[in-house]
C-alpha cells in the first residue's frame, strides 16, 4: 500500500536538488507530474515543451507546472553546456547515452537517489496521495489525472482514506 511522505524527508530531498540539476528534475518529474522511474528514464525531449507549457510522455497530455518546467529548463542548459553534440532523444543523458542514444539506466537513476531518504517511487506515491487526499479519494479523478486504471485509483485511494475503517472493498 503506497504511504505519503512525512514532511521532513520532503524537506531533506527538496534541499538536495539545489546543487543538482539532474536530480531536480527525477524529483520535479516523479514528484509534481508522478511519473514512473521508466517513465522518466524514457522522456524523450519531444515530449516536453516548454514554451506551451505542455507535458505528454506518450499516455496523457497535461499542463507542465512551473516547477517542473523551470527544473527540466535548468537541466537542458547543463545538459547543453556538458554534451553540446548529443544527438539523443532522451530527456535525461549521461556521460555514455549522450553518444549511443539509449535511455540512462535503471542504476543511474537509482544513484541519483543515493544517501537521500527517498526514492522517485516514493516520490510518485505522495504525489498521487497528495491528489487523492485533494480530490477527497476518487479513484476515477485519480485514473483520469494519471493515466492509470481505476484499480489502481482505488488502491490510492484507499491509502488516502482517513477512515480506514470505511474503505471501500475492506
Amino acid at each position: 500500500m503506497p504511504a505519503p511522505l512525512p514532511a521532513h524527508l520532503l524537506t531533506t530531498t527538496a534541499a538536495a536538488v539545489k546543487d543538482d540539476p539532474a536530480l531536480r528534475a527525477v524529483v520535479a518529474l516523479a514528484g509534481v507530474d508522478a511519473l514512473l522511474p521508466s517513465q522518466i528514464r524514457h522522456l524523450r525531449l519531444d515530449q516536453v515543451d516548454l514554451p506551451g507549457r505542455r507535458l505528454n510522455p506518450g499516455w496523457l497530455d497535461r499542463p507542465l507546472d512551473e516547477f517542473t518546467a523551470d527544473a527540466v529548463r535548468s537541466y537542458l542548459g547543463f545538459r547543453n553546456r556538458r554534451w553540446p553534440v548529443t544527438s539523443s532523444p532522451y530527456l535525461l543523458v549521461t556521460r555514455k547515452t549522450a553518444h549511443t542514444g539509449q535511455p540512462v539506466s535503471v542504476f543511474w537513476l537509482n544513484r541519483l537517489f543515493r544517501g537521500l531518504p527517498v526514492t522517485a517511487a516514493q516520490l510518485r506515491d505522495d504525489r498521487i496521495i497528495e491528489e487523492a487526499v485533494a480530490g477527497r479519494a476518487d479513484p476515477l479523478h485519480l485514473a483520469a489525472v494519471f493515466g492509470f486504471g481505476p484499480r489502481t485509483g482505488l488502491r490510492y485511494a484507499q491509502a488516502a482514506d482517513p477512515a480506514p475503517d470505511h474503505r471501500i472493498g475492506t
